[in-house]
């Protein structure tokens, strides 16, 4: 049985007679009923009770789950010309830098200097003036700081 508040009165199981506006209609889902209401004007209401249900029949994977920790990847592709991308994981809200040094430790270009959300991020690369070379990616994230190479290859 399924029992719901609704306004009017009701005859839920063919006779009986109500004079409250708001009252229980009590029903088999899928079974018939009929009513009326005596409140201002009649009105008849008959038909069947039906339930709105959700019924899950699968779950699918989300893509959008926060990282659990800090991560740098490798760059890809590598060796590349003039542009490669850099993937990194943040598991909190944190000021992020990426900068770029070249093989004697020079800074070269600050990629990313700002606060970021916790999520996936990447970014692209792109340096159409630098030479030929060997160079270095630092990313920091608080206290995480992990520095990887890459080819810039003409």
């Amino acid at each position: 049985m399924y029992s719901q508040s609704v306004e009017g009165s009701f005859f839920p199981s063919g006779f009986g007679f109500s004079q409250s506006v708001s009252t229980s209609l009590i029903s088999s889902v899928g079974e018939p009923f009929v009513g009326f209401s005596q409140i201002a004007s009649t009105s008849i209401y008959s038909g069947s009770l039906f339930r709105n249900v959700v019924i899950i029949t699968g779950l699918r994977e989300s893509n959008s789950q926060l990282p659990l920790e800090y991560a740098l990847y490798q760059n890809y592709p590598n060796p590349f010309n003039p542009s490669t991308t850099v993937r990194y994981d943040l598991p909190m809200a944190t000021f992020v830098t990426l900068t770029i040094y070249d093989v004697l430790g020079r800074q070269i270009s600050t990629i990313i200097e700002e606060e970021k959300p916790a999520g996936a991020y990447q970014v692209n690369i792109y340096v159409p003036n630098l030479p030929s070379g060997v160079y270095f990616y630092r990313f920091q994230a608080r206290d995480y700081v992990k520095t990887k190479k890459f080819v810039l290859l003409r």
